[in-house]
Parts: structure tokens; C-alpha cells; sequence
């Protein structure tokens, strides 16, 4: 019976996983700083979602054009969020810093007014802010099956 639950709990875990060969088109793709959590990360950064999965944000494939784009209009261009502000990184290459990194698909500093009243245009949100009030709570992962005497 443990193996038949490990083995559920294992399959629903690989369901939330960000696929980290993405990770590895950007620059600091996998070290990319969660907006919701000093500390945290996110894994998932071309979607909205921070593991990754449905709706894409206005992020995208890594090019020139992209790195100088400022995807989530907060003033910061892509490249310089993510550690390429010159726009000369290629893949497999060190990014030029891993310092004062930010997602470059979420307008930053999130609490701004300028960024908590940017218009978003996925699900039932209207504004980040709404978004972010969301997405950014802290909920563990619950599985009662777990807590019960196992074999």
C-alpha cells in the first residue's frame, strides 16, 4: 500500500515540474527570483503559474529582440532582469551577472502602484494586483492519504 501511494504522490509531483530544459534558454533561467517570496524562485518563468504549466506571460524565446524588450513594462528592459544587459549571452554562456536578477514577465516591484494597477489580460484578473493576490499565496501541498498509517 506505501508503494502504491509513494507512486501517486511521484506522478502528481513530475505533473507540477517545470521542464528545466527551458530553463537553460534564458540567461539565469533556472535562479529567475519569485516576485511572490524574498528567497524563492521560479521555475516556471514564461508562464504564469510558477511551476510552470497553462497560460504563457507576455515572456518569451530567448533573442536580441526579446532581451531588449521590456516584457512586463516596469521599466526594466528583459536582459537586464535577467542578467544580460548587453544582450550578448548565447546558450551554455555565463550571463554576465546573477545579481539584482527580477522576472522579467512580472511588472517589479509588485507592490508599485504602477505594477499592482497594470491591466493583465489572462483568466478572471483584471490588474496584477488581483493576479498576484492569487497566485501568491503560500498553500502546501495537501494529501490526507498521506497521514494515514501506512504498511
Amino acid at each position: 500500500m506505501y508503494i502504491f501511494r509513494l507512486a501517486i504522490v511521484t506522478s502528481l509531483l513530475q505533473c507540477v515540474t517545470p521542464f528545466p530544459m527551458y530553463q537553460k534558454n534564458i540567461p539565469n533561467g533556472e535562479i529567475v527570483p519569485s516576485p511572490c517570496e524574498s528567497g524563492q524562485l521560479w521555475p516556471g518563468v514564461g508562464h504564469f503559474k510558477d511551476v510552470g504549466s497553462g497560460e504563457r506571460n507576455p515572456f518569451g524565446v530567448w533573442t536580441k529582440e526579446l532581451c531588449q524588450k521590456d516584457s512586463d513594462a516596469d521599466g526594466r528592459t528583459n536582459g537586464e532582469e535577467l542578467g544580460d544587459p548587453d544582450c550578448t549571452w548565447t546558450q551554455g554562456g555565463t550571463p554576465k551577472t546573477k545579481q539584482g536578477l527580477s522576472h522579467p514577465g512580472i511588472c517589479e516591484p509588485i507592490t508599485s502602484t504602477m505594477c499592482q494597477q497594470k491591466k493583465v489580460i489572462w483568466g478572471q484578473y483584471t490588474t496584477q494586483k488581483d493576479w498576484l493576490a492569487q497566485i501568491c499565496k503560500t498553500e502546501s501541498f495537501q494529501c490526507p492519504a498521506m497521514q494515514e498509517p501506512g504498511e
